[in-house]
């Protein structure tokens, strides 16, 4: 009895020191934090995160390239292009007669202020105009796309999702390992979507007569907005197609290993 006795008060003060060491950690941890907020005040530290805001007359041509942040870009009631811009490297803006060309410097910067790291991203405003061209690519960030009209529209990601609305015109937005969400409003030209190992969700308003031209790999597509309700048909190395209403314009959709789902914008 003795023994076991000696046993437990050992094992008590190492549940103590245990208790102890995490008790400090989350201090430290909480230490580090309250430094990362208030560094300025603090120790009179200053943030390399660059913050941009510029406005630019309307050009009707676009093409914007980022590698790892956030990309908005969104419509809004006024007459200049209009853009916000945070992170640790500067933007590159360039422009020609016609094109703006918007660019996040790629040089690599580190910063310890880990609460701007939480805005980081390129917010672009437009005009609601008609657009003859906007090519967008990026290799990480995600790219959130609303637009009223743009007659050619060109979208690329490595591994960002793509949420694109408002879609009208030539479209094209490929991805390879990321998701796809896109909108359509109507077709007046052929458009393709596809993604190498991520899903494609489509919408559809009521008056979008497509044909659509489905090819996968290895994928499954579910949908009910061409007649009949398919759901989670096997489409393996072969071509798909359905048609609805005249199908005068054809919707042509890759998925490698991904999944396809069609629907009525509700």
């Amino acid at each position: 009895m003795r023994r076991r006795y000696k046993s437990l008060e050992h094992l008590d003060k190492k549940w103590r020191f245990f208790i102890i060491f995490v008790v400090l950690a989350v201090i430290m941890g909480a230490l580090a934090f309250i430094s990362q907020i208030f560094a300025d005040e603090l120790f009179g530290w200053k943030s390399t995160v660059i913050r941009e805001e510029h406005n630019l007359p309307f050009k009707a041509y676009l093409e914007i390239n980022v590698t790892n942040i956030p990309l908005n870009i969104t419509v809004y009631d006024g007459d200049d292009i209009r853009i916000k811009y945070i992170n640790e490297t500067e933007l590159i803006i360039e422009e020609n007669e016609y094109c703006y060309f918007i660019s996040q410097d790629p040089d690599f910067a580190f910063t310890l202020f880990a609460k701007d790291q939480l805005y980081y991203g390129l917010e672009i405003l437009l005009p609601d105009e008609v657009y003859r061209s906007i090519s967008i690519s990026t290799a990480s960030g995600n790219i959130d796309y609303s637009l009223s009209y743009a007659e050619n529209i060109y979208i690329t990601s490595r591994s960002g999702k793509v949420n694109a609305s408002g879609l009208v015109g030539d479209v094209t937005i490929k991805t390879s390992n990321a998701d796809i969400y896109a909108d359509f409003t109507y077709f007046t030209k052929d458009c393709e979507l596809q993604s190498d190992s991520g899903n494609i969700y489509v919408k559809m308003t009521e008056q979008c007569e497509p044909m659509l031209d489905f090819y996968a790999d290895n994928g499954k597509i579910s949908t009910d907005f061409f007649g009949e309700n398919i759901k989670n048909k096997a489409v393996s190395e072969e071509r798909l197609i359905l048609k609805r209403g005249n199908g005068t314009k054809t919707l042509f959709i890759y998925t490698g290993t991904g999944n396809l789902q069609i629907s009525e914008v509700e």
